[in-house]
């Protein structure tokens, strides 16, 4: 948590939180401060909860790191846990998609980041990892308040270039009534939408662009682009009510924990 170093520069506080053997690490967007409270010699699902919300006031943005890094999460953790806003889907660690769509399957809408999970700018990081991971904001203004209401309303998609491909080009992304339509700026090797537990529902290979219409038992659909060995994860078309995403709240119970 530093202050920006630029006049102008896009400020928003981060850091990892977690100092566990397990690894049970939460990246903490927004927060004013650090929170130094965890279970260093814990790891139940009770005890990941109770952390999560204790970060939750602080935090503008919650992300949950790496889940099979130290087996730090289960998909049944995902499953259940709720008050975190993003999970990490693709890192130098590994790749983690069932993971995120055993929380979507289980009414969480919840949004995936790529990232790098660089700490230090060194030569021998940025060689290996720096930039592997990227999130792109579609953001209606180049402030703070700007980022923060794209990430929450999910308006990002991120790219996972683990050998240092470059980016793919995402130039369209709609829905009209039922039918979901994405166009990239090369012929992609696959473009593949994926319903509930990551069930394969269409992919087309060797084209710029895919469309699929979404049935009405398909409570979401998300997108996943391969092209030149980069990976394009687009945020998940949910359905819900139009007024709010739902936001299940997990019970804690003080004395089991």
């Amino acid at each position: 948590i530093a202050p920006p170093q630029e006049a102008g520069d896009i400020y928003l506080s981060a850091y990892e939180h977690g100092f566990t053997p397990g690894r049970h690490h939460q990246t903490v967007l927004g927060a004013s401060r650090v929170s130094w409270f965890d279970y260093p010699l814990g790891g139940s699902l009770r005890e990941k909860q109770d952390v999560l919300d204790r970060l939750r006031p602080g935090a503008k943005f919650l992300i949950v790191n790496h889940p099979t890094k130290a087996d730090s999460y289960t998909i049944e953790d995902m499953e259940k846990l709720t008050g975190y806003d993003a999970v990490e889907v693709a890192s130098k660690y590994g790749v983690w998609d069932d993971f995120w769509d055993a929380a979507l399957s289980a009414g969480r809408p919840i949004w995936g980041v790529a990232t790098d999970d660089g700490h230090a700018q060194t030569d021998t990081e940025i060689g290996s990892h720096i930039g592997i991971g990227k999130v792109v904001i579609h953001s209606a203004e180049r402030t703070t308040a700007g980022v923060l209401a794209a990430l929450h309303a999910g308006k990002f998609h991120s790219l996972y270039t683990r050998q240092g491909e470059g980016p793919i080009a995402l130039e369209l992304c709609e829905l009209e009534g039922d039918r979901l339509h994405v166009r990239i700026g090369e012929p992609a090797e696959v473009i593949r939408f994926y319903g509930t537990y990551g069930r394969l529902l269409r992919e087309e290979r060797g084209r710029s662009e895919a469309s699929y219409t979404i049935p009405a038992s398909e409570p979401y659909v998300r997108v996943e682009v391969i092209a030149h060995h980069a990976v394009l994860y687009l945020n998940p078309v949910l359905r819900w009510d139009g007024i709010a995403l739902p936001r299940p709240e997990a019970r804690f119970l003080p004395a089991r924990t």
